[in-house]
């Protein structure tokens, strides 16, 4: 039992476990508003299928992501190699406040199933679950997420985009103090209610 859990932590979980006819994990983007549990989420879907959890958050160059040859000829690894290669849930986070030209090489290996990494090509791993999560949609910013980047179309179609609103019963309840939660939510109803920005 893993206790309390967001509202659509199910349609997550039967989400990540979806094979493609490839045999691959369908690649889920998630997207919802700061603070709405999406790290949390995905840690848990590591949790409930009993599996590794990796993650990074936004990234401006590929070497962040793919890792690279030190000047001692060491390899430095990534925990988007470890979950590649290894198995286990990979949480790209803020994958869209990073820079686009350095998410390429992740287009390229989650259109292939390979990836060539700084030593060598690897396959991906019969159990290699990936989450991308982000503020939007990946189409660029908006008035509450300004700094996002727009992403490339055909990387967004290797997503299934499933969106992360904040569970007031969850937030609620984990809260400790009902009655201040309460308020905090009246609060985000009003601002929301009267278009208020960057609050």
């Amino acid at each position: 039992d893993m206790g309390l859990q967001h509202q659509r932590f199910p349609l997550l979980l039967k989400t990540c476990t979806a094979k493609l006819p490839d045999g691959t994990s369908v690649n889920v983007w998630l997207t919802g508003p700061a603070g709405s549990g999406k790290t949390t989420a995905a840690r848990n879907v590591a949790k409930a299928l009993d599996k590794a959890f990796y993650f990074n958050g936004a990234i401006s160059t590929p070497f962040e992501l793919m890792g690279f040859v030190d000047a001692n000829g060491r390899l430095v690894r990534t925990p988007f190699r470890d979950a590649w290669e290894n198995g286990g849930v990979y949480l790209f986070d803020e994958v869209d406040s990073s820079n686009p030209n350095a998410v390429t090489a992740f287009n390229a290996a989650l259109a292939n199933g390979l990836c060539a990494f700084p030593d060598r090509v690897v396959e991906r791993h019969a159990d290699c679950i990936i989450i991308a999560g982000a503020n939007t949609s990946g189409n660029g910013g908006t008035n509450d997420y300004v700094g996002r980047m727009k992403q490339d179309g055909a990387f967004l179609n290797r997503f299934v985009e499933l969106h992360w609103p904040i569970d007031e019963k969850l937030e609620t309840a984990v809260s400790g103090n009902e009655s201040w939660a309460r308020r905090v939510q009246g609060v985000r109803a009003r601002v929301k209610e009267r278009g208020i920005k960057g609050h």
